[in-house]
């Protein structure tokens, strides 16, 4: 899924979603694709975030 908002916000928003459940993992890696826009060849760079939960 692809969110547009600063890394930041996301995690704390993850954080306050899965409060009170027991924290697997968290991975923040930083990605960078060649993209085509506008007939353009582009870098997209962006942070895709992993966040493993379980309920408890």
């Amino acid at each position: 899924m692809e969110i547009n908002i600063p890394t930041e916000e996301m995690m704390n928003k993850l954080r306050q979603i899965y409060d009170g459940w027991e924290l697997l993992n968290i991975i923040v890696k930083p990605l960078e694709y060649k993209i085509f826009r506008n007939e353009k060849s582009v870098l997209l760079k962006t942070n895709a975030i992993t966040y493993a939960v379980r309920k408890k």
